[in-house]
């Protein structure tokens, strides 16, 4: 038998950890809620505060609580939508095809289509805590429907996870026949891998906000700014000139470089020394690069960047 003031010693020692729910079994809530970032960074626990004699209750599953249970199988030939437990299932499903998606490297492109199915199957955990189940089957077809239609997973994430979330709810969600314990041997074993995969959840989340950032939307911009800036660094040097050098400074370089025109150079037996293309074109830049950024630049001193 569970103890309600002991599940509350858990939650307030070890509940950023999921002690609580060890200590109640309730491994698949805890599976969910370590795989999340301990339920979204803690914002889970202030729901778990509120429900624990609940949650002891279920865990006991007392002569009193099976009645409840029965009589609500009575009157409802299938379980009420609790929309805590479909927001639970869209996130969950969210962050795990977000990190099968987009914490994979680029060229995995065929990998990533394993997303809508690891969308699936957290949003089957989420629906199998309790008193609740379903199959799995159904939200997997679901969740395949936006991926395929707008031809990649990563252009369907949202999509993805409220089409297998209401394929869930609609068609799969029914009364357990039994309660069955979920401390067995199988379901450690799922734990295990759990703590595992979140031992590495620094790396695994670094990976997928760097693949995220570096994707199509992003990639093209970001390319152009650092290009931008190392050419800018070059034509300073080039032009020896500082970051600070002014506009005034800038238009002075161009009558310095106009000596070194070859049409410029009145001793015919002296030849250009080559450089009057590279001094030019760093010139241009510089100047393009004032009249947008200093567009009503008079001379004073300002940094470039």
């Amino acid at each position: 038998m569970k103890n309600l003031p002991l599940a509350y010693v858990f939650f307030f020692f070890g509940g950023i950890c999921g002690f609580h729910l060890l200590y109640l079994g309730r491994l698949k809530h805890f599976i969910c809620f370590f795989s999340t970032f301990c339920g979204c960074f803690g914002t889970s626990l202030i729901y778990d505060f509120f429900y624990l004699p609940y949650y002891v209750q279920e865990a006991n599953f007392g002569a009193e609580f099976q009645r409840d249970w029965h009589t609500l199988k009575s009157q409802h030939k299938r379980p009420p939508i609790s929309f805590t437990k479909l927001i639970a299932q869209f996130v969950v499903g969210n962050v795990w095809e977000f990190a099968v998606v987009f914490a994979l490297p680029a060229e995995s492109s065929l990998l990533q289509w394993l997303g809508p199915l690891a969308c699936s199957l957290g949003i089957y955990i989420v629906g199998n805590i309790g008193l609740e189940t379903g199959d799995l089957l159904i939200p997997t077809l679901a969740a395949y429907v936006p991926a395929i239609l707008l031809g990649s997973p990563k252009n369907s994430l949202i999509l993805v996870s409220i089409s297998s979330c209401v394929a869930y709810v609609v068609f799969s969600r029914r009364w357990k026949s039994e309660m069955v314990s979920e401390v067995t041997l199988v379901n450690y074993l799922w734990v295990l891998l759990t703590l595992i995969i979140c031992a590495n959840s620094v790396t695994f989340l670094f990976n997928g906000i760097k693949n995220f950032i570096l994707s199509a939307q992003f990639t093209e911009t970001e390319t152009q700014t650092f290009s931008i800036q190392d050419s800018i660094d070059r034509a300073l040097k080039i032009l020896n000139l500082g970051k600070q050098a002014s506009c005034e400074a800038i238009y002075k370089k161009k009558i310095e470089i106009a000596k070194r025109h070859p049409d410029m150079i009145r001793d015919k037996e002296k030849e250009p020394d080559g450089r009057f293309s590279q001094l030019w074109d760093a010139y241009k830049l510089l100047s393009c690069h004032v009249c947008k950024v200093r567009k009503h630049c008079r001379g004073e001193e300002a940094p470039l960047f």
